[in-house]
């Protein structure tokens, strides 16, 4: 039997919002607790306090999290996490873990693919700029 995959829709949105473990496991840390303070995510999770902050911030600024307008250091749901599609990952991140850690690994290994293609196109270019210099 084949493991269930995400769809394009779902590969999508992590693609652009929860690109990273550590985002997903905010998200998913959120989602249990309901709400949690900054200095919560820190004690749980072994990041630097500059890293936290960073994906904190990104969270909040696309609308995954939000902070709570009684106290600015806790983070709750934002409204994009109740879309469909997020609710769809998170419940897939509880059940079988797998399939979306699947999709993270081959969304980052696209990236790198990406990346390599791009740096070996571009050392071409710079390769024929240098002989075309040097011709005139």
């Amino acid at each position: 039997m084949t493991k269930p995959r995400l769809d394009p829709v779902h590969l999508e949105f992590l693609e652009e919002y929860l690109d990273s473990l550590e985002k997903l496991e905010f998200m998913h840390h959120v989602r249990m607790t309901r709400e949690a303070a900054r200095s919560d995510l820190k004690t749980a999770f072994p990041l630097d306090d500059e890293m936290v902050r960073t994906m904190t911030r990104e969270l909040v600024q696309c609308g995954l999290l939000e902070r709570s307008p009684d106290n600015p250091d806790m983070l709750r749901l934002g409204p994009l996490s109740l879309s469909p599609t997020c609710e769809t990952i998170m419940a897939a991140y509880e059940t079988d873990r797998v399939v979306v850690l699947s999709a993270l690994s081959s969304i980052a290994m696209g990236r790198i693919r990406n990346m390599a293609a791009r740096t070996f196109a571009e050392a071409f270019v710079l390769k024929k700029r240098r002989k075309d210099d040097d011709d005139g």
